[in-house]
C-alpha cells in the first residue's frame, strides 16, 4: 500500500526523483561500492542498488516496511536490518549513507 499511495500522489516525479537519485550515486561511487540506506522503506532504492551491483545495507525501523522490501528483493541482494538509525552498528565502515528527507521520530515501529 505504500508504495502505491506514493506512487498515486506523486506519479512521473517520484520515478524522475528515483533516477535522479541513482544517476547522482552512479556519477560519484561505481559499483560495488557499499552504501547504507537509512529509513530504506520497502526498498525503492536499496533494491534497484543491489541490481546495479552496489553492496547495500537496508536500515529500517519498521518490520511491515522491512518485510515487505525483503519480499521484494527476489535475488535476497540487500542486507536488511531492523533498526533505527541511531541504534544501528554496522559492521565496517560505508562509502555512502542515504537516509530520507526527514528523521522519523514519532515512528511508533519496533524491530
Amino acid at each position: 500500500m505504500y508504495d502505491i499511495g506514493y506512487q498515486r500522489s506523486f506519479g512521473d516525479f517520484y520515478d524522475r526523483l528515483t533516477d535522479a537519485t541513482v544517476e547522482l550515486i552512479a556519477g560519484r561511487f561505481a559499483p560495488p561500492a557499499s552504501i547504507v540506506d537509512f529509513g530504506a522503506g520497502t526498498g525503492r532504492l536499496s533494491i534497484l542498488l543491489s541490481q546495479l551491483e552496489y553492496a547495500v545495507t537496508a536500515v529500517e525501523p519498521c518490520r511491515e516496511m522491512l518485510s515487505q522490501l525483503q519480499g521484494k528483493d527476489q535475488h535476497n541482494l540487500v542486507k536488511s536490518v531492523c533498526s533505527r538509525m541511531e541504534k544501528f552498528r554496522g559492521e565496517g565502515k560505508f562509502d555512502m549513507a542515504l537516509t530520507d528527507r526527514k528523521f522519523k521520530p514519532f515512528c511508533t515501529c519496533r524491530c
